[in-house]
């Protein structure tokens, strides 16, 4: 007889609970997510700034550097750092001085004889 029996309004009976049950899950996950990917957006955005100042470090670095390089390529900084390391350098003689060809540009076998004078361990290649 208990199947016939009517239920009162308001009732709350174990589907409706069970349905509640889990739209409550549901809703509290899918905050919980939310709350998870703005905490990851969040991590992301500081990592990507402490890069953003990384790459800014290291570009003014990089500027630095190639200050110095310029500086130090220029004849006369080479000369004030060759005073302070007392080297003394001269200039080289005539006879020092070997003076290549240009290869032709079709010719392979020219240039690989160029290569060759220039080879100081093949002294038989050489030519005068």
């Amino acid at each position: 007889m208990a199947r016939n029996r009517r239920r009162a309004d308001g009732e709350l009976t174990l589907r409706v609970m069970l349905r509640r049950l889990v739209i409550f899950i549901v809703i509290v996950g899918l905050l919980l997510g939310l709350v998870a990917m703005h905490r990851r957006a969040m991590a992301l955005g500081q990592i990507l700034g402490q890069l953003e100042q990384d790459l800014q470090k290291e570009a003014t670095a990089v500027a630095l550097l190639k200050a110095s390089l310029d500086r130090a390529v220029a004849p006369r900084e080479l000369e004030q750092k060759m005073a302070a390391l007392r080297i003394v350098l001269v200039q080289p003689s005539e006879a020092q001085i070997r003076r290549l060809r240009d290869p032709v540009s079709g010719d392979p076998s020219s240039r690989a004889h160029i290569l060759a004078q220039a080879d100081p361990r093949r002294p038989d290649a050489r030519t005068p």
